[in-house]
């Protein structure tokens, strides 16, 4: 098989309902106070097959950043290391059995870290700030 068995499209706009659900989401970690980021990934043929990440892809990236989300895509990094490398390369970044990627390998994720942490880096020093005031039950050593 080629991958295409793994995937099954549902009817209606998937772009409004990830976009619906992103917002819900958002509107619910804001509530909460937790930050939000949302890490866009891609199956590997689709990575290969063309230089940019599809129009869905896009439409919910530009509908994640317009409700305040940080999003952080691996697309082009994984496009520029499949032109520059060998024709196998991504089979080191994505698992590959039977003619089919399949998740991340330990590579793959060293490099989605590696995406990741700078774009979270401005928020560490204040969440390691409150994990140095937090004891192991989650309370605030200042609420005590």
């Amino acid at each position: 098989g080629n991958g295409e068995d793994l995937y099954r499209k549902i009817d209606g706009d998937v772009v409004a309902v990830t976009c619906a659900l992103l917002r819900r989401l958002k509107a619910q970690t804001d509530q909460d106070g937790i930050r939000m980021m949302l890490f866009m990934q891609y199956y590997a043929p689709l990575i290969l097959a063309s230089d940019k990440a599809g129009p869905e892809a896009q439409a919910v990236a530009i509908c994640a950043q317009a409700a305040g989300i940080r999003v952080v895509d691996q697309f082009a990094a994984l496009r520029a290391i499949a032109l520059a490398g060998p024709a196998n390369i991504l089979r080191d970044y994505y698992w590959y059995d039977d003619a089919i990627f399949g998740h991340m390998t330990a590579k793959g994720n060293a490099h989605a870290a590696d995406l990741i942490h700078p774009a979270l880096h401005d928020w560490l020093p204040e969440i390691r700030d409150q994990s140095l005031n937090a004891t192991p039950g989650g309370n605030s050593l200042s609420s005590q």
